[in-house]
């Protein structure tokens, strides 16, 4: 599976880092690839990467889905316009909850607990999954 992931920031933001970064490289490591396509080198909820670098992305690259990490913005919802019109998965992938068009407009819904979960499906939206945050291994002691 090829998978490109746009972050809302970089190894500094945690849910980037946590959430983002390390499930692409633990991915990466299953044999998928998952890459990292934009990352704001600081916590913005617009994407970095311009229309015309998602435009050729999307079409040189063809992958089976893009995960916005938190990322909302008209700019996103056109990138998610862009996925679903080339049969591209748009999946958005937040730890929370804000009245915001990205949550209609994604094929998918990943959030990281169950109360979540029920949040979303309460308010009509389907296909929401749960998914735990990941543990940062080297923190443990």
């Amino acid at each position: 599976m090829k998978i490109g992931w746009i972050l809302i920031g970089d190894a500094t933001v945690p849910s980037s880092r946590i959430a983002g970064i390390n499930v692409s490289n633990k991915l990466a490591q299953l044999g998928h690839d998952s890459r990292i396509i934009s990352m704001n080198a600081e916590y913005k909820f617009d994407c970095a990467m311009s229309k015309v670098e998602f435009e050729r992305y999307i079409s040189c690259e063809k992958p089976d889905a893009v995960i916005f990490q938190k990322v909302n913005s008209p700019k996103v919802l056109e990138f998610m316009g862009l996925c679903r019109t080339m049969r591209i998965g748009a999946i958005y992938a937040c730890q929370d909850y804000y009245e915001h068009p990205v949550f209609r407009m994604a094929n998918g819904i990943i959030v990281s607990s169950p109360y979540m979960k029920e949040q979303l499906n309460n308010l009509g939206l389907e296909n929401v999954h749960y998914v735990d945050d990941a543990l940062e291994a080297e923190m443990l002691v």
